[in-house]
Formats: C-alpha cells, structure tokens, sequence
C-alpha cells in the first residue's frame, strides 16, 4: 500500500459514519459505508481522486464496492483487512494504525 493509500484508508477508518472508533467496533457494526460524496467531503478530494483510490484498494481486498442501480455506489471495509490489523495491533483506535506493514 503507499503512503497516500495508507492516508486515504486511515481517514475513511476514522471518518466511518457509525461511531467506531477501533477496529474490533467497527467489525461488530458492519453499517460502515460511505460513497462518492462523503469522501469527497470527508477528504477534499475530487471523484476522480477518489476513484484511483477505491480501485488500486478493491485489487489489493482492502475494500469492495457494493454496485447499486439507481443509487450512488457504496465502499466497505473487508472484514478481513480489519481482521488483519486486529491481529496484528490489537483493537487499536484508528488514529494510532499503522498501516505500513500491511
């Protein structure tokens, strides 16, 4: 993962819209989705920015798209990435994540 990835998906971790602030409650909430416009805003960055990102990290299995007709598209954390970092950093807040190993 690069650094700037590492950036965009720690701030989509803390920027979660369900009010997990650790890995472990984050996997108990599984309602943790976001789209286009709330990266946008969450971010500062424009749709094509965000774009490059939710592609290069749904090849790595960071994160998956949920396709939906009709409605703006929603992107999710694999369970198995925060399974990862639980493993590896304990149920750590995600302002403390260390990404760089993964």
């Amino acid at each position: 993962m690069t650094q700037k990835e590492e950036r965009f998906i720690k701030e989509f971790l803390i920027d979660n819209g369900c009010g997990a602030g650790t890995v472990n409650e984050l996997l108990e909430d599984n309602f943790s989705c976001q789209c286009v416009e709330d990266l946008k805003e969450a971010q500062g960055l424009n749709a094509q920015e965000i774009g490059g990102f939710i592609s290069s990290l749904e090849k790595k299995d960071i994160l998956w798209i949920e396709d939906r007709i009709g409605d703006p598209d929603l992107f999710w954390v694999n369970d198995s990435f925060l399974e990862e970092i639980s493993k590896e950093q304990g149920d750590i807040e995600f302002s403390r994540l260390d990404l760089s190993g993964l």
